[in-house]
């Protein structure tokens, strides 16, 4: 008798319309990714960002607990967000950190704009001829720690093997 291995459901959303990029957006928010792993193929118009997802609700270990606070180690799961149609893209990054963390996501459809706003001092514009995003979870790789207190919860947005 053999135990079967349940797989994961992994998410994929298609955003065509600044509502549903606005539902990504949310599901996104405070999340990681690395501005050097974005690729932009300028003869199909396709931009790609591979990035990861550490709070999500996939598994999670408590490593540690204290009374005021708890550290949780997860594991990361591993997304893209694809933007079809794009024309090009400028990313103004003045923190210069490396990672960055996704906060807010807007269309501006007169003047085919999407920005991802990313912390106080890094915008990232990208110039399309209609809204088609695609967005969608591939794996679970790697590990992070979340620490958790009553009314907070931070990371560092490091990830280990």
């Amino acid at each position: 008798m053999s135990a079967s291995v349940s797989q994961p459901e992994f998410a994929r959303i298609r955003a065509t319309t600044a509502n549903v990029l606005s539902q990504i957006g949310e599901r996104l928010h405070d999340e990681f990714f690395d501005p050097g792993e974005v690729q932009y193929d300028e003869a199909s118009g396709i931009l790609e960002m591979p990035f990861r997802r550490i709070f999500h609700d996939g598994p999670c270990r408590r490593v540690k607990n204290i009374f005021i606070y708890w550290v949780d180690e997860v594991d990361v799961l591993r997304c893209c967000l694809t933007f079809s149609n794009v024309t090009g893209y400028t990313l103004d990054d003045r923190t210069n950190v490396g990672a960055l963390s996704l906060n807010e996501f807007h269309y501006d459809e007169e003047r085919g704009s999407i920005t991802l706003q990313c912390c106080e001092d890094c915008d990232f514009s990208i110039s399309v001829n209609g809204l088609q995003a695609e967005y969608w979870e591939t794996e679970y790789r790697g590990k992070a720690r979340i620490t958790r207190g009553i009314f907070w919860d931070s990371n560092s947005s490091g990830v280990y093997e």
